[in-house]
């Protein structure tokens, strides 16, 4: 089994066990069409989390179409926070896309979304995504602590 499998099988676990909530149970028995409820409760499960992660993701396609219609270009970097990291993180599994992550020399880690690499900041704000930049200002940019 590869590992996008596994961790997609895990997200879809998880999400199948919130859903068996007490509420949801008493739900359940109330209303007598188990199947039915459980299944309209982790369709809303799976459609909150998925608009919790796929807001991170729309920032940073924000950010890329602002700099995209400002330069011509995506950006080749772009700072985020760590819930922003982990969203894109999740896009890459949810979709099975591939997946390139590396640490930069100074420790900060890097990941490549579309065009665009995101270098995580976890010392920002968690939802943090910071402006588009290019090659020639990345060593001022990644030089900062």
């Amino acid at each position: 089994m590869e590992r996008r499998q596994l961790m997609g099988a895990g997200f879809i676990a998880g999400v199948t066990a919130l859903a068996t909530t007490e509420t949801g149970i008493r739900a359940e028995a109330a209303a007598g069409d188990g199947d039915a409820l459980v299944a309209a409760a982790v369709g809303g499960l799976q459609r909150a989390a998925e608009q919790h992660w796929w807001r991170g993701i729309a920032r940073v396609r924000d950010e890329q179409r602002r700099f995209l219609r400002a330069t011509m270009k995506y950006p080749e970097f772009v700072e985020v926070g760590v819930l922003v990291w982990d969203a894109v993180h999740a896009w890459h599994v949810t979709f099975q896309q591939p997946l390139s992550m590396s640490r930069l020399d100074d420790g900060r880690y890097v990941m490549t979304f579309m065009f665009t690499t995101l270098v995580l900041r976890p010392d920002l704000a968690p939802d943090y995504v910071g402006d588009g930049y290019e090659n020639d200002r990345a060593g001022a940019r990644l030089a900062r602590p």
